[in-house]
């Protein structure tokens, strides 16, 4: 759970080049399926929401980042509370939220 705030500096910094962020989000997406549980309580809306964030900020660019944020979100989606989603679910959610693309 640590290394997901490191993950997410390093995709945050603008310099850092397309494979640090691609192995750095690869790496997230292995943490979430493994680590999940172990988050801190209240901690996975907040992941969530920096996920979308990314997904957004590289929505035009880096595809094999962007794939890799998609998949992080879709596996830490089984792990949290119906409710945490909506009444609309998952899918409807992530549609609302991703509409700003």
């Amino acid at each position: 759970p640590a290394g997901l705030g490191v993950f997410l500096h390093v995709l945050v910094r603008q310099w850092s080049s397309l494979h640090y962020h691609n192995e750095a989000e690869r790496s997230r997406r292995i943490q979430v399926q493994r680590d999940f549980e172990e988050l801190p309580s209240g901690a996975a809306d907040g992941l969530r929401n920096s996920l979308v964030a990314l997904v957004l900020r590289f929505s035009r660019k880096a595809p094999p980042v962007r794939t890799q944020l998609c998949l992080a979100l879709a596996a830490m989606s089984p792990h949290m509370p119906a409710a945490t989603w909506g009444d609309r679910g998952v899918v409807g959610w992530l549609a609302q939220s991703l509409g700003k693309v």
